[in-house]
């Protein structure tokens, strides 16, 4: 699947199945990548032989990019550094938690399971909103019919960041 399309495509995220937590996805390339083995040799013929093709490798890659309001990113935060909030402090941890993301496609629902975040970038620019795209990287992935997503409700209890809320020390 290509990155997300349609207005009523959404994505959800969970510790595990079934999603529990609904985003606003602004951008998205999450899929399922499958390498195939073929055998080069030579067989007396320019035939291509398909039973000498096997499936090799499979992975699910991607990035996800949000405009994250402050509930959001209490939840995307840990999936970035590994380990819960302490107050408004976030530790980093040496194992990263994995979750599952479902993605709505409309006419069919993903589910990547196994997903851990390999690198969270955070940036804004002067009068926009803050983004966040998350590098996802995960074990498998299974297809669900349309309209199996589960019924979530957006957190709309605070707005997205915006670049002039930021105070930035180095």
């Amino acid at each position: 699947m290509a990155a997300v399309h349609g207005a009523r495509a959404q994505v959800g995220m969970a510790a595990s199945a079934p999603a529990t937590e609904l985003y606003e996805l602004i951008s998205g390339d999450l899929t399922l990548t499958e390498d195939l083995f073929e055998a080069s040799g030579l067989i007396g013929s320019r035939d291509h032989r398909a039973e000498r093709v096997r499936q090799n490798t499979r992975r699910v890659s991607g990035s996800l990019t949000f405009q994250p309001n402050a509930a959001e990113l209490a939840n995307l935060i840990p999936r970035i550094l590994g380990a819960a909030a302490s107050g408004t402090t976030y530790d980093i941890a040496e194992t990263l938690p994995s979750f599952v993301t479902v993605i709505d496609y409309v006419q069919t629902v993903m589910t990547y399971s196994g997903c851990v975040c390999n690198r969270g970038t955070f940036r804004a620019t002067q009068g926009g909103p803050l983004e966040l795209q998350m590098a996802v990287e995960g074990l498998t992935h299974s297809s669900g019919a349309a309209g199996t997503f589960p019924s979530l409700t957006l957190n709309t209890a605070t707005g997205p960041f915006i670049f002039s809320d930021a105070v930035i020390s180095v």
